[in-house]
């Protein structure tokens, strides 16, 4: 919806902070139960039916007694209390990094009321025909919003099938797999999915920028953890040798990569043409691309230093009655130059 803000609270909050601790009464079975929460998002909004709180909590509230699902009360005072410190934010969130002012909408434009109420939308978009990759990512991504990750990962497989260029979902996928031993060779494989297919999909769709930070730091883990060699391919143009465009290709042991940062710029870059892991290691070192990730070289650089030609050497005229060069004493036209 126009003017709303993106709503990341898993990105904005301060989880050094105490969780938000609410007192919360049950509508069906009035049983009333203090709960932990990572987050509220405080809407501005002024609902006309006046039957909404504004309020929207970081999961689903479960009743203990009768298993209700999301139907129920805040105190008078502490929902005061949270619209205030929502008003009084600086910026998207409070001061103690657990409150959170935006408005609150999916991505359809559909008022967001309740985590239940919201997932239960986000499910029947995914089963209009034909089916959406977007309605799929976007219900994995509120699914880990609201404290249910593993349920997040059947969608976001989901939209990788529909869209096998959905960058997004393929980072989601390789992040969530990733944690777990069984599963992480597969996350490798949605994080490899996930580089090859960046730079052709932020330049259609210069939102997904916000992800190179998170592909390079997800790197930065599975080369730590992970014992087996590969290296990181890249393809780019930049500078000019005798006046033609060059397009460098250059590969670095992801072992070498020593700032994972200065590869997420890098990622950036307008002249990036392609990303990819491959299981071959550089025999030469330092590569190109090592020096460029390293800043001891440069994108703008007119003849790149790992491109530089050697001199070439203009061949030697020999006459056909000179003496051979090959040292023989005969004459060229008797001996190599037959």
């Amino acid at each position: 919806m126009a003017g709303s803000r993106p709503i990341y609270p898993e990105a904005a909050i301060d989880r050094d902070s105490p969780p938000l601790r609410l007192n919360l009464t049950c509508n069906a079975c009035g049983t009333k139960r203090r709960e932990n929460f990572d987050w509220a998002c405080v809407s501005p909004d002024r609902d006309p039916a006046g039957d909404w709180d504004r309020v929207v909590l970081s999961r689903v509230f479960v009743c203990k007694k009768c298993g209700t699902e999301d139907d129920y009360k805040l105190q008078t005072l502490e929902l005061l209390g949270l619209r205030l410190r929502g008003i009084a934010a600086d910026g998207p969130i409070s001061q103690d990094g657990r409150v959170i002012h935006a408005l609150n909408y999916l991505w359809d434009g559909t008022a967001m009321r309740r985590p239940s109420q919201a997932l239960d939308h986000l499910r029947k978009l995914t089963q209009r025909a034909p089916p959406c990759g977007e309605a799929f990512r976007r219900l994995g991504n509120a699914l880990e919003r609201f404290g249910k990750l593993p349920e997040a990962i059947a969608p976001w497989r989901r939209a990788c099938e529909i869209d096998p260029e959905d960058v997004e979902a393929a980072y989601s996928l390789a992040n969530a797999l990733w944690r777990d031993p069984a599963t992480a060779p597969e996350g490798f494989g949605f994080l490899r999915t996930a580089f090859r297919n960046f730079p052709a999909a932020q330049r259609k769709n210069p939102d997904l920028r916000r992800f190179a930070p998170g592909l390079a730091g997800l790197l930065e883990t599975v080369v730590g953890e992970t014992q087996e060699p590969f290296s990181l391919a890249a393809a780019w143009s930049g500078g000019q040798v005798r006046g033609q465009p060059v397009m460098n290709l250059s590969t670095v042991d992801v072992d070498d990569i020593e700032d994972f940062e200065r590869l997420g710029e890098f990622m950036l870059s307008d002249q990036l043409i392609s990303l990819d892991f491959v299981a071959e290691l550089a025999d030469d070192k330092p590569t190109r691309l090592q020096l460029l990730l390293s800043g001891q070289d440069s994108l703008q650089d007119d003849v790149p230093r790992m491109a530089r030609p050697w001199p070439v050497r203009a061949p030697i005229r020999v006459g056909r009655n000179d003496p051979c060069p090959c040292g023989s004493g005969k004459k060229y036209k008797k001996c190599c130059g037959r």
